[in-house]
């Protein structure tokens, strides 16, 4: 309905109701309710979740794929880069071709990492418990140290080293009789922390795979 039109119908009635903001205003058509409203507040929330490390994960993933000669342009962090010069550096071959490699230890790792000989000889205390019980699994855990032993993964040390940076790394069997081809798995625990809080694995520095 247009304005020429709307005054036509109006009628000179009208009501206002009790809080004086609505009023009933007559017409040829019945009544009109007019006047003013309060402000309504209509809010919306909007959120937003952003991964920015999954992101940074997912193009080093490609990366790490793609074909040698890739024109595309790896950016790497000063840690990256010396973990891969220090392999470098460091690595040799033994006699089957396997890779030797020293750890790539952080500047600080000789200041912050405690004694771990006591928790590593409380550890293998309780092993020896648990051997005690088995004499299959004593004998096969025996033999394994053997084995480690003369493939050169471990040697004695005749005098405990005080000078230099050390870590004693707990160990302990993962016993499964089932298994006809493999019944122990020996897991070697570098997580286990010294008496300063840290471990040999919050120590090292951390580049992920490089070859």
């Amino acid at each position: 309905m247009g304005s020429e039109l709307f005054f036509e119908i109006l009628k000179p009635e009208q009501h206002r109701l009790q809080d004086g903001n609505v009023i009933l205003r007559n017409t040829k058509f019945g009544y009109l309710v007019t006047g003013m409203l309060h402000q309504l507040q209509n809010q919306a929330n909007c959120y937003f979740i952003s991964e920015p490390n999954l992101d940074t994960t997912v193009k080093k993933f490609f990366e790490l794929e793609s074909l040698p000669g890739d024109s595309r342009e790896i950016t790497k962090s000063e840690e990256e880069i010396y973990c891969e010069e220090h392999f470098v550096k460091t690595y040799k071959r033994d006699q089957t071709g396997r890779f030797i490699v020293q750890l790539p230890l952080k500047e600080s790792a000789e200041s912050v990492l405690g004694s771990s000989k006591e928790n590593a000889i409380k550890r293998l205390n309780g092993v020896w418990i648990k051997l005690n019980k088995n004499n299959s699994l004593e004998n096969i855990y025996k033999e394994f140290m053997r084995e480690y032993e003369n493939l050169g993964h471990m040697e004695e040390i005749k005098n405990e080293i005080m000078d230099k940076l050390n870590y004693y790394i707990p160990h302990h069997a993962i016993f499964k009789p089932e298994k006809t081809s493999t019944p122990l798995k020996v897991v070697f625990d570098a997580s286990a922390k010294t008496t300063s809080g840290f471990s040999l694995n919050s120590i090292l520095l951390n580049r992920g795979i490089i070859q």
